[in-house]
């Protein structure tokens, strides 16, 4: 299974949202790594994408966390030489078309509103992203 070997990184500044987060994506398989900002996720993110053996396979992020949030840090990713195609995954309770254009406009390869979150359609897009 692909899953067994994947990593995510997730960062969510919700206690809340990232043990439950967590908790989807590990019971799934994956081996997740948790952070409570983008800036947090950007260092872990950039600093391990060089080793193959510590690099993310894909990140999941809140849009809005303190220190950098996760429009930044998807175009950040982006316009990094070596995380540039790193699948990102925006799961926020920001639902406004306006935001999700945003999403699109950063880079980001999915945007899921958590108003109408199913813990499914996550694993799904990410078992297509990775």
């Amino acid at each position: 299974d692909q899953r067994r070997s994947s990593r995510i990184l997730l960062a969510d500044d919700s206690v809340t949202t990232r043990i439950l987060l967590k908790n989807i994506l590990q019971t799934a398989g994956y081996t997740v790594v948790d952070v409570a900002d983008g800036d947090q996720a950007w260092k872990l993110l950039v600093g391990r994408a060089e080793d193959p053996e510590q690099s993310f396979d894909a990140v999941v992020c809140d849009v809005d966390m303190p220190r950098m949030n996760g429009f930044e840090l998807t175009a950040q990713a982006r316009n990094h030489h070596s995380t540039a195609a790193t699948p990102m995954v925006l799961v926020t309770a920001r639902g406004t078309d306006d935001d999700k254009r945003q999403g699109v406009r950063v880079g980001a390869d999915a945007y899921i509103v958590k108003g109408s979150f199913d813990q499914q359609n996550l694993l799904n897009t990410l078992s297509q992203l990775v």
